[in-house]
């Protein structure tokens, strides 16, 4: 069984993208350490940058140099498995 798309589909609910959950988070009494976890998602920068974009909600800088510093973390460790892989499906030996 393949995890990956469960995984995607739990980032996905845990971003709010219908509502941006530091919104609803902040009055709550919710532990810090749900708020960081809610923060580390990739996908929270990104729907952000889209609010600002299509509804002018205001956008932080540290959530786009974290959207940027993750974006080249995973591009990076793409092509390394690519590479890694590639023997195993790509080329002939």
């Amino acid at each position: 069984m393949c995890m990956i798309p469960f995984f995607f589909r739990l980032l996905i609910f845990m971003s709010g993208v219908m509502f941006p959950l530091e919104g609803r988070l902040a009055g709550a009494d919710v532990p810090s350490l749900f708020l960081l976890i809610v923060r580390l998602n990739p996908l929270v920068p990104i729907l952000d940058m889209y609010r600002w974009v299509f509804l002018g909600d205001p956008v932080a800088i540290d959530d786009v140099a974290f959207a940027i510093v993750a974006s080249g973390v995973l591009l990076a460790f793409g092509f390394w498995y690519f590479r890694a892989a590639e023997l195993r499906y790509g080329r002939a030996r």
